[in-house]
């Protein structure tokens, strides 16, 4: 099978839901899953995947939008968000003001549930990230990454065996150690 058209199926479908039911939010959050997963596809296939993350990003804006408290809309946005600042980075363009918008979506999504693993861990990515920045503009090290550093950390408090943590956290680590 053709994931293209799996996409476009699944796109069809969820416009056939959203007439029915307009106002649903939850129809929103499923589209921004898919225009997502549509993006990572075209990333993998060397296209340009920043138009499918942008549409990701409205239709969970439209989600929130409906349903301010729906964490599952927040967290999307959020990582949606942290996808096309890393595309637009890999690509040249102007991706810090977006990295910032995703950092504060995963702070709103850790106030509707503090302890999740996903949003504390993309979060921590996210902080990673902004600290070249910090250390262009002369902060030390530890000084750039100790924000990233602290989210992680967090997220091991939660669970000491999520792997995608502990694998941000050695990389961010790596990153404040002298050169040499």
């Amino acid at each position: 099978r053709d994931p293209g058209e799996a996409f476009a199926r699944a796109l069809a479908d969820l416009d056939a839901f959203e007439a029915a039911e307009p106002e649903l939010a939850v129809t929103r959050v499923q589209r921004g899953n898919a225009l997502h997963r549509q993006a990572q596809y075209a990333g993998r296939l060397r296209q340009d995947p920043r138009p499918g993350y942008r549409a990701a990003v409205a239709a969970f804006e439209e989600a929130v939008a409906r349903q301010p408290q729906l964490f599952e809309a927040v967290l999307g946005r959020a990582n949606s968000r942290l996808a096309l600042a890393l595309a637009e980075r890999d690509r040249g363009g102007a991706f810090r003001e977006i990295l910032e918008q995703s950092i504060a979506e995963y702070d709103e999504a850790l106030k509707l549930h503090p302890t999740h693993l996903l949003a504390l861990t993309n979060r921590g990515n996210a902080l990673r990230h902004r600290a070249p920045a910090e250390l262009k503009a002369g902060k030390a090290p530890l000084e750039a990454f100790s924000p990233a550093i602290a989210t992680l950390e967090r997220a091991l408090e939660v669970n000491p065996k999520h792997i995608d943590a502990m694998e941000t956290l050695a990389d961010t680590l790596a990153a404040t150690a002298p050169a040499g």
